[in-house]
């Protein structure tokens, strides 16, 4: 049996991916990974490793295909090659073991307890080599630790949550001065994402000056770049910025004018792309917001004029589309009720 063939079909099984024909990829992949389980019955040492990435890959085309039970035994057969891989040249396949403990917990699932232990097994291996390689390996810790801090957000867990985003942030903190604009957007990004865990939590007393540090780097971003992903970024910062400096620390001024920011950067984007649905949402929410902070500094009529507009945009959307804001639309019509009766 020729190990051409196994990796002929491993290279077509990926393009098939690529194209997003999952089914056939996966059909694919499943006969290269036959021909590796063979070949390395007769020699393990030069097989094992081609037979647990086609295994890793195949995990990953299952899932796509809706083949969780599948996915699961597939990935858990590739961490168990390459653990024993791992114990003989740690060197080589350690990182790759940590790779494939990050799928297998992806496969899991967020209901599945086990996974956090997966990922702490994961997050741990990458620890141990990412001073051998920061670029390379950094990236991939963070990842880990961003599906354990998930798992812990879905538990309500919001305190574990905070600590795990804090080793991601110090991770992306030590990257930045590598020079690549990405490790900056991702610092920007871990900041925000550490500060929604540390509003949430009895004593939130770190989430301001988190989320002032998000809104900062987020807005030199912007004004390098103006990146669309990078305004969506400074924009959701600024809104979670103006609900702590409100509900937090009475600071309404202050909040309104984070508000008013986000609901400017939420407009030009729905401007430049009409058909967002997401943008056109996020406008209405950042409008009634500003109506309310207005309405807290007695500036009625600006109140009012804020949250017209929203009710107008949430009108506006496809009525396919209405139903997931039926509750963010009645909100704001009750204001604008109230705002009516109290000062007209």
């Amino acid at each position: 049996m020729s190990d051409a063939v196994a990796a002929d079909l491993a290279m077509e099984a990926g393009e098939l991916s690529d194209q997003g024909r999952y089914a056939e990829a996966a059909r694919t992949m499943a006969e290269a990974v036959a021909r590796y389980r063979a070949l390395a019955t007769s020699e393990p040492d030069l097989y094992l490793p081609f037979l647990a990435l086609t295994l890793h890959n195949l995990s990953l085309y299952l899932a796509e295909c809706g083949r969780a039970d599948e996915a699961v035994e597939s990935a858990t057969e590739a961490v168990t090659l390459y653990r024993a891989l791992a114990e003989s040249e740690p060197g080589t396949y350690l990182p790759q073991l940590a790779d494939g403990l990050v799928v297998q917990a992806d496969r899991l699932g967020d209901a599945d307890d086990a996974a956090l232990d997966v990922l702490a097994e994961a997050a741990a291996i990458y620890r141990a080599v990412v001073d051998a390689g920061p670029v390379e390996y950094g990236p991939r810790l963070a990842l880990a630790l961003y599906r354990q801090a998930r798992f812990h957000a879905l538990r309500a867990e919001d305190d574990e949550a905070a600590d795990v985003l804090a080793e991601i942030v110090g991770v992306f903190r030590a990257l930045v001065g590598s020079g690549s604009r990405a490790f900056r957007d991702e610092l920007a990004s871990a900041l925000y994402w550490r500060a929604t865990y540390l509003e949430k939590v009895p004593q939130p007393s770190d989430a301001l000056e988190v989320v002032e540090e998000a809104v900062g780097r987020y807005r030199e971003l912007v004004e390098e770049a103006d990146a669309r992903a990078d305004r969506i970024g400074l924009a959701d910062s600024l809104r979670l910025r103006a609900g702590v400096a409100s509900v937090y620390y009475d600071r309404a001024g202050d909040a309104l004018n984070d508000i008013t920011q986000a609901a400017g950067l939420w407009r030009r984007l729905a401007e430049d792309e009409p058909g967002s649905i997401d943008f056109q949402a996020n406008l209405g929410a950042a409008l009634h917001v500003r109506a309310e902070r207005l309405n807290d500094l007695g500036r009625h009529q600006e109140a009012l004029a804020a949250v017209t507009e929203a009710v107008t945009v949430y009108r506006a959307l496809p009525e396919d589309e209405l139903s997931g804001h039926e509750t963010s639309l009645e909100l704001s019509e009750r204001l604008r009720i109230r705002l009516l009766s109290a000062y007209n």
